[in-house]
């Protein structure tokens, strides 16, 4: 399971490395463990000839009455999801995300929200076919110059940065299924 975090963190360090942490930031696996003991929380795992393929983290997000700013409403926040890169353009990515409309329609839930970072087309084009639009769009300019946040780092990645991502690879194989995780306690 570990591996599949760590692709997806390697994916966005090395993107945007002056945004994410490295996957080997203790914070980010404490980070992992933390997320899944959530009861409102589901996990779904891909595996294809019993090799972990992908996953995908959501959880049952609630607006009440009182909220400030929005209506009262339920959906389902996908905020994890990963395909090994041996498994992808497979129909992996699209099978988690029916598994997991499956899981809100269970709860009662009509919605599932996510978020994707612009640069990854890949996930924008799945999310795209799978019937997902735009809500929101998140922007930024960067003007600061001081050490903390040079604005060389604004375009995204960060030359002599120190930071090293890896990527694990997985054999190739045929065959797959998606089967519930479970939670913390669970297991």
């Amino acid at each position: 399971m570990q591996a599949l975090y760590d692709v997806l963190d390697v994916f966005h360090c090395e993107a945007l490395p002056h945004l994410f942490r490295p996957p080997d930031d203790p914070i980010a696996a404490r980070d992992i463990v933390h997320s899944i003991k959530d009861p409102a929380t589901v996990l779904l795992i891909a595996e294809v000839v019993d090799s972990l393929a992908g996953f995908l983290g959501a959880k049952v997000v609630e607006f009440g009455p009182d909220d400030t700013v929005y209506l009262p409403r339920r959906f389902v926040y996908v905020n994890d999801m990963a395909v090994l890169p041996d498994f992808r353009g497979r129909g992996i990515g699209r099978v988690l995300l029916e598994a997991v409309e499956g899981w809100a329609r269970r709860q009662g839930i009509g919605a599932i929200e996510l978020t994707v970072l612009e640069f990854n087309e890949g996930a924008r084009v799945l999310y795209e076919r799978a019937g997902f639009d735009t809500l929101s769009r998140r922007m930024r300019r960067c003007y600061d110059r001081d050490t903390r946040f040079p604005a060389a780092r604004c375009g995204g990645h960060v030359r002599g940065s120190g930071r090293s991502c890896f990527v694990p690879t997985s054999p190739a194989v045929s065959t797959t299924n998606i089967r519930y995780a479970g939670r913390v306690d669970d297991l």
